[in-house]
């Protein structure tokens, strides 16, 4: 509650009906930052490819469906954690179950 009061003396009264709690965005940190920026940068090196065709010397086409990656999306559509799946899978580690 909120008490205030006006030039004329009278005083006010403010209740907030709405509780606000903060949130935490969940972070997720990928496992080799070396793999992890080498699956970025070439993912953006050239303009306009897709992701099969900009990574197709590092991962093969199984792997995207495998990791639930369109192949035919392009670097700008994935998230941070589809890049983190790519270069986990790139490092032979198994999924994080968290």
């Amino acid at each position: 509650m909120i008490i205030g009061s006006c030039r004329n003396g009278t005083v006010l009264n403010f209740r907030c009906r709405k509780t606000f709690r903060a949130r935490f965005p969940q972070i997720t940190i990928a496992r080799d930052e070396t793999q992890f920026a080498r699956v970025v940068a070439a993912a953006f090196s050239q303009r306009r490819k897709t992701v099969r065709n900009s990574l197709r010397g590092l991962i093969a086409e199984p792997a995207f469906a495998a990791l639930g990656i369109s192949p035919a999306a392009r670097a700008q559509e994935l998230s941070v954690a589809q890049f983190i799946a790519l270069a986990d899978h790139l490092t032979g580690l198994p999924e994080k179950t968290d």
